[in-house]
């Protein structure tokens, strides 16, 4: 198992020049242009034969996206 990492998610897009600022005073962020950049990047990381904890379970996270967003509409 990997050390936690907390993240800050939010759920609109920062431009380059606040973002840094954001990520100054509050840590790790993730907003949502960044969130499928890492997630890409896992999945070029496992591939590449590195483990990535919970990797597997992606597909039940996007199951779970959808099914919430489809609460909403």
């Amino acid at each position: 198992m990997t050390d936690f990492i907390p993240y800050m998610i939010i759920p609109f897009a920062r431009p380059d020049e606040e973002f840094i600022d954001d990520v100054r005073t509050m840590g790790n962020v993730l907003h949502r242009l960044r969130v499928p950049r890492k997630v890409e990047e896992a999945e070029h990381l496992q591939k590449a034969g590195v483990s990535i904890e919970a990797y597997d379970r992606l597909e039940e996270a996007v199951q779970w996206v959808t099914d919430y967003r489809s609460r909403v509409a």
